[in-house]
């Protein structure tokens, strides 16, 4: 990404969302483990070029501390897609079929790997900005769970891209919290500027289910106060919307259709995302135990 000057309007956004909480919890997270290559598509696989860069595809390979992550994320960006959330195009494919791997890749014969379409490489040669929250913070990769919650982050996009992307941003967020995602932290969102100006909301990426792998996870960033899912509640949209300014009755609306549309598309279709038997169970515990689901389970 072009390291471009931040929009003049980010410093001013922060009010008084800025949260130091200065926890040292144990997080679930995939950045820095899962192996992750730029790549080019040939043929009914991806190429790795040998510089490492120029490709318009992202592999994702296996994690052994993590079994079945790429089907787990395939899966959640399918029911994410499914309840209305732009994503880019993924699919899986066995790790054999990717050329130009390192030779440890080995050790995943015979798994697949998830390949994601980059939405900031739309054609050859060409490129469109995009800055995640922790860019657009100051902040430094490894504080992607710091200092910030959502209400910092629904501020940002409120003034930097719009009342549009804003319904989009809670729609995102009620279904972090429906599919159990502990990883949605400051790096898994992103602001994409496709005329070069004007911010929206990048297509939703890195989604996962990481109460498959954690039982005890909890949300990445505080919302009201506080990580627990079971203390997601209307009134934590509610008190979002007075931290930022924002239309209580509007707010109420907004969570109340993205519920219904991630509840519909689990109902209608969660045998057709790609999870296992043991994922499905998992989730529908996890629902009904979530206060902001737990009547439409």
């Amino acid at each position: 990404m072009a390291d471009d000057a931040l929009p003049e309007t980010a410093g001013a956004t922060l009010q008084a969302t800025e949260e130091h909480a200065g926890e040292s919890d144990w997080h679930f997270s995939l950045a820095g483990v899962q192996l992750k290559f730029s790549a080019r598509r040939e043929g009914r696989g991806l190429t790795i070029p040998v510089s490492g860069t120029g490709g318009d595809w992202i592999v994702k390979l296996p994690d052994p501390r993590f079994p079945g992550v790429p089907e787990n994320e395939q899966a959640t960006m399918r029911w994410a897609k499914a309840s209305g959330t732009d994503i880019p195009e993924i699919r899986l494919i066995p790790v054999a079929e990717n050329s130009g791997l390192p030779s440890e890749a080995s050790i995943f014969g015979g798994q697949t790997a998830l390949a994601v379409r980059r939405f900031d490489r739309p054609a050859p040669g060409k490129r469109v900005h995009i800055e995640d929250f922790a860019q657009i913070l100051g902040l430094y990769p490894e504080q992607k769970y710091a200092s910030y919650n959502y209400e910092t982050l629904a501020n940002l996009v409120s003034k930097l891209a719009g009342e549009s992307e804003l319904d989009e941003f809670i729609r995102r967020l009620v279904f972090v919290i429906a599919s159990g995602n502990g990883d949605a932290h400051l790096k898994n969102w992103s602001l994409i500027y496709p005329d070069g100006e004007n911010a929206r909301l990048a297509p939703a990426y890195d989604l996962v289910s990481t109460i498959q792998y954690k039982a005890d996870d909890q949300l990445a960033l505080n919302l009201a106060r506080s990580k627990r899912w079971q203390d997601a509640t209307r009134e934590s949209f509610l008190r979002l919307a007075r931290k930022i300014g924002d239309d209580e009755t509007l707010m109420a609306s907004r969570i109340e259709h993205a519920g219904e549309a991630i509840m519909t598309a689990w109902h209608s279709s969660r045998g057709d995302f790609g999870y296992t038997a043991q994922a499905l169970d998992r989730i529908s515990s996890h629902l009904a135990r979530v206060p902001l689901f737990s009547a439409g389970t």
